[in-house]
Parts: structure tokens; sequence; C-alpha cells
């Protein structure tokens, strides 16, 4: 089931997988609010997640002036090859960390590179042709 429309233009609620309000009942969960504002130079949305819906509205509200004004425009195409570098040199600086919080190890990062160039990329990382 799609997230819900709240009662707030241009923002969505998101429960979470197991909540019981997409089956309409009644919420059980802390859900997340997706604000978007339109780009009509793109002619797309710029979408962003956030934890309250006071901080969904100040963005949504802040999006459309900073739209009108030429500031704000939706970010470019990111494929997953630059996606997956960024990656791991941000987890080989320790600046991306595990669950736990701890940086990963040597070992681990030489696994997931191993992947990556053997398995992944070669296959859904390929640019277009």
């Amino acid at each position: 089931m799609r997230a819900q429309r709240s009662a707030h233009p241009g923002i969505i609620i998101r429960h979470r997988k197991t909540c019981p309000a997409k089956a309409g009942r009644r919420c059980s969960c802390q859900p997340s609010y997706e604000a978007w504002a339109y780009a009509p130079r793109e002619r797309k949305k710029i979408r962003e997640t956030f934890p309250t819906l006071a901080a969904a509205r100040a963005w949504r509200a802040e999006a459309q002036t900073a739209i009108r004004k030429g500031r704000l425009r939706r970010p470019e195409a990111t494929t997953l090859a630059q996606a997956a570098a960024v990656w791991i040199t941000g987890a080989e600086r320790g600046l991306i960390r595990t669950r736990s919080g701890d940086p990963y190890k040597p070992s681990a990062l030489r696994g997931y590179r191993a992947a990556l160039e053997k398995r992944i990329l070669p296959v859904l990382g390929a640019p277009p042709s």
C-alpha cells in the first residue's frame, strides 16, 4: 500500500512497514513525513523525508521560496558507480560507520570493494550505452 496523504498539501505521511495504519487502523508507529516541492524548470518534484511534521512543513515552505528565486534545483542523477566510490571512500576515512558506530574493518572494506568491482558494478553500474 502507498504512503497515505496528510491534511497538509505537499506532505505525505510514511508509516512503518508493520504499522496497522496501513490497513486503516490506528497508528502504532512513529511515522516519517515526505515533503515535496515542484520545480517547474525541471518539471520534477524535489523530495525530502523528515522525522516530524513541523520539519517537513518548514522545509517545504523554504523550498518553494528557493525554487521561485532560482536557488534550489533538483540534484543531478548519481550513478551506482559514483555512489559506490563515495561510500567506499567515506568508509575508509571513518566518516561512514557500521550500525554500532564502529569504523569498518579493513578486511570488510576489501570484501565490499571486491564484490562491487567483480559482481555488482559490471552488471548494475555499467554506464548506459
